[in-house]
């Protein structure tokens, strides 16, 4: 799906629902891909590859590129994608529920109880969390559902509700969870059942082409074997490569 297609289905004209506060909608988009951002197609072709498990895990430190490889598997054709960018306002659970049921609606229309549930006091755990997880269960199409940054949430009952969404993840849809801490789920369990794909800082890591890539995008212009010593030097550290390409750490061309 293109980031054109992707911007349209968000904003579709069926709005925002009434919230006990405002919904920043931005939250609600994947970022663009950063011009001259390296191609991530080989991961995302073993990401597609592996619908089957319909947990996905990706777990790297900081510029790591953990949100640009989820950009660009969004704006493939492929299925449609409920995105929310996490952050601290998001310990508060219904918060955060909030907006993975405004996510999820823009896909397929929830049902309204989810909503109601939301816009009362009723019990997150008790009432809240059964109706999301039983509308993302029901899901009628095909949705992969991504919550970005899920190491800024600290609440119990925010964490909790990940394992929630794990466990209702319906046919032919996925879970994404991003961060830079493993996800609070039952991981050895799910690693058993093969359910999950886990993604780290060595499947992130540029190769030596795409550190090569990356450099001829930046206009920086390296003999091979120069090449071959910044990707050894940053151990295919993405930021690592983008800061010795812009910052004038290496010579150009």
């Amino acid at each position: 799906m293109t980031d054109s297609r992707m911007l349209a289905q968000a904003d579709r004209t069926r709005g925002v629902h009434s919230s006990a506060f405002d919904l920043v909608i931005s939250k609600l988009r994947h970022p663009p891909t950063r011009p001259g951002a390296v191609d991530r197609s080989p991961l995302i072709d073993r990401l597609a590859g592996e619908e089957s498990r319909p947990i996905v895990s990706v777990v790297a430190p900081a510029g790591y590129g953990k949100t640009t490889l989820l950009s660009q598997w969004a704006a493939r054709e492929g299925p449609a994608f409920a995105w929310v960018s996490v952050d601290r306002r998001d310990n508060d659970p219904k918060v955060l529920l909030s907006y993975v049921a405004e996510a999820l609606d823009r896909v397929a229309p929830v049902d309204p109880r989810v909503f109601d549930a939301l816009a009362s006091r009723s019990s997150v755990p008790g009432s809240v969390l059964p109706r999301l997880g039983s509308a993302f269960a029901s899901m009628t199409v095909p949705v992969v559902l991504v919550l970005d940054d899920v190491h800024l949430l600290s609440n119990r009952e925010s964490r909790a509700a990940l394992s929630v969404l794990a466990d209702h993840v319906p046919d032919g849809s996925r879970l994404v969870l991003a961060g830079r801490d493993e996800p609070p789920l039952r991981l050895g369990r799910l690693r058993a059942a093969r359910r999950i794909v886990e993604i780290g800082p060595d499947d992130l890591s540029f190769s030596r082409a795409e550190a090569g890539s990356l450099l001829d995008a930046a206009g920086v212009r390296l003999g091979g074997a120069d090449v071959t010593a910044l990707h050894r030097q940053t151990e295919g550290w993405p930021v690592g490569l983008y800061l010795a390409a812009g910052g004038g750490l290496v010579r150009r061309g």
